[in-house]
């Protein structure tokens, strides 16, 4: 299939914004390139010759949307249990804190960290998504496709060492995202914000069986979506409607701790009642 750079752009630019009008994805953490596409200076290019990426992989990443907040407590799933992986400077894990000058990989030590695999690969191949039981993006400029990397192996026949095509099998990049916005702007995958209540610890994108996938689909729907969608109702409700469980929960673990006190209580009566009756050689009185 023929590679087309815009297409790859466009169809990462369009999940992003999918994921802004759900109420999911805040625009502000979105890293938008000027229009000539990211400097040398913003773009860790030096990085990626270093690791032998291809011309036409570093103009990609060079007009690539990313996300400013994609690792840790604040970060933003794409996909479940899926982080999108970022080539700026000093963001990621091309902070100065990871990017070591005696690296314990030959390309470097943040190789192994934003790649899938230690082992060599195509100059044409990328990831635009990292996580250790996600889907990895794999971008093949060479071929045009994407490889959408799971934790499973789907070709035992492929060679041990071409691992993106022991756990993935091509794609057509345009049907793929095509695919996945549908499964998302329908709420089969579900974007489930971080609130207030501290429910979790980030952003995820959860599977609609889930609780926490149920209760956003749930809310989603009554809230207008994927019509007139009222994403200030969404998020207090949302909000409200995890505070209350937090609430019920707490309180059933202090009526539980009540009912054990209330057990201990009347075992020590019992307990102070039989040595009484020890004491005193009778068995029917307390005197």
């Amino acid at each position: 299939m023929p590679y087309d750079r815009d297409i790859v752009i466009n169809c990462i630019e369009r999940h992003y914004d999918l994921l802004v009008r759900m109420a999911y994805l805040d625009p502000g953490v979105i890293l938008r390139p000027p229009p000539e596409g990211w400097s040398d200076e913003q773009l860790a290019v030096d990085t990626l010759q270093k690791w032998k990426r291809s011309d036409k992989v570093i103009d990609l990443l060079r007009h690539m949307p990313y996300l400013s907040k994609n690792m840790f407590t604040d970060k933003y799933d794409v996909y479940i249990e899926t982080e999108a992986s970022i080539y700026l400077r000093n963001f990621g894990w091309l902070q100065d804190e990871y990017v070591t000058k005696s690296p314990s990989h030959r390309y470097g030590n943040t190789y192994s960290l934003m790649m899938p695999f230690e082992e060599d690969s195509p100059a044409g191949l990328i990831p635009l998504t990292q996580g250790n039981k996600g889907t990895v993006w794999m971008i093949d400029t060479d071929e045009g496709v994407i490889w959408p990397m799971g934790s499973f192996i789907v070709d035992r026949d492929a060679p041990e060492d071409q691992p993106w095509r022991q756990c993935a099998k091509p794609r057509d990049i345009q049907e793929y995202f095509d695919e996945l916005y549908n499964e998302i702007s329908t709420l089969i995958t579900v974007p489930v914000p971080k609130t207030q209540s501290g429910y979790s610890w980030y952003h995820e994108l959860l599977p609609y069986q889930e609780e926490q996938g149920e209760l956003a689909q749930r809310l989603l729907k009554q809230h207008g979506w994927p019509g007139a969608f009222r994403k200030a109702e969404y998020i207090d409700a949302l909000e409200k409607a995890r505070r209350d469980a937090r609430d019920e929960e707490l309180e059933r673990r202090e009526e539980k701790v009540r009912r054990r006190a209330k057990r201990r209580e009347v075992a020590g009566a019992v307990g102070k009642t039989y040595n009484l009756r020890s004491k005193s050689g009778r068995g029917d009185s307390t005197v």
